[in-house]
């Protein structure tokens, strides 16, 4: 069953087979909890929040799902959907005063690339760096490089042309650039 396309799981689920959801959800766990986590600026705890609620949606609106795109361009919009509706809140801001990194049961969000003990630092780097772009630079690049979703997919998700999902990907990746290029030259 594994073997299944997320399409077809999804339709199973839909029809009522409980092990499509199952499997789709441990397929998607940890990069859909790691772009959240990313997107609201590393809020861990609002990040794990966020994440249930993703399910929820995907769980109650099962009926709603059409095989028309791929279940991960869809998956990743309810996401995307949800991180911005919390940025917009009020509840964003009052968070920002407060705030626990500690965490059970969730994986360390991580870097491709970026296994080795020695490369914590340069991954925390990025990460900072990620952080501080604007929130659509930031979710074009979490969505394209390290999802590896084509501008027009991103382009759907966003509404967006793809041309200017290029374009701002493009300006993304010059910012993170200029951010990172003196601190791993050594001139902070």
């Amino acid at each position: 069953m594994n073997k299944k396309t997320d399409e077809e799981l999804m339709m199973m689920f839909k029809t009522g087979n409980s092990r499509g959801f199952e499997i789709l959800f441990e397929r998607y766990r940890t990069r859909l909890f790691t772009f959240i986590f990313r997107m609201l600026g590393q809020k861990r705890e609002t990040a794990e929040d966020l994440f249930q609620e993703v399910y929820i949606n995907v769980y109650k609106g099962k009926d709603f799902y059409e095989p028309t795109s791929r279940f991960s361009s869809w998956l990743f919009t309810i996401a995307r959907n949800h991180c911005l509706n919390y940025l917009k809140s009020q509840k964003y801001r009052e968070s920002l005063k407060t705030g626990s990194l500690d965490s059970e049961g969730f994986p360390e969000p991580s870097v491709p690339g970026t296994s080795d003990a020695g490369e914590k630092d340069n991954r925390l780097m990025l990460e900072n760096a990620l952080s501080t772009l604007s929130e659509t630079y930031r979710e074009i690049v979490l969505l394209r490089a390290v999802e590896g979703f084509s501008s027009q997919e991103i382009g759907e998700m966003l509404n967006m042309n793809p041309t200017t999902v290029r374009s701002n990907y493009y300006r993304a990746r010059m910012e993170l650039k200029k951010k990172l290029l003196p601190v791993l030259e050594g001139g902070e």
